[in-house]
């Protein structure tokens, strides 16, 4: 078995459990005041590779049955600076920032869908839409300003 969590999204923690023809294999991971906490339960008669998640030497661990634990400290993942004039296919790629964009699209333009993943998104900016918006407004502007660049401080993914 192959156990390879993947944390992102803004969660900080998760679990997870299935139950096989050998027994259930559960795992669960925290990620709190920069340590990842990661537990694995494989079943009895089994092995499993646990791909640690965020490990600053990205470990991989075969284990046996039984209960496992790790806890390390995470490395801080300096996050990449965006702006206005940022593609949109980059945007797109961090699903932060993208999460926050496409909510002020649907504020301000509901109906109307930004795509960050056609061919495209690689030559366009957000200041490059609002300008083929008619009447685009300061409040548009201000709030995707805020959606890029507010990604700019929140630090480690978790």
């Amino acid at each position: 078995m192959r156990i390879a969590p993947r944390p992102g999204g803004g969660l900080t923690s998760a679990q997870a459990s299935h139950v096989t023809v050998h027994g259930e294999i559960a795992v669960s991971w925290r990620h709190e005041n920069g340590e990842m906490v990661v537990d694995v339960v494989v079943p009895a008669g089994t092995d499993a590779d646990v791909v640690l998640p965020l490990h600053p030497d990205s470990l991989t661990e075969t284990v046996g049955s039984g209960n496992h634990s790790w806890r390390y400290e995470v490395p801080v993942d300096e996050r990449p600076v965006y702006s206005m004039e940022t593609s949109l296919n980059v945007l797109a790629a961090d699903p932060v920032v993208w999460r926050g964009v496409t909510a002020v699209f649907a504020k301000h333009l509901p109906g109307i869908p930004i795509d960050g993943t056609a061919p495209e998104a690689a030559v366009m900016s957000l200041d490059i839409v609002l300008g083929y918006i008619p009447g685009a407004s300061e409040e548009l502007r201000a709030d995707l300003e805020r959606a890029v660049t507010d990604s700019n401080t929140q630090g480690v993914h978790a």
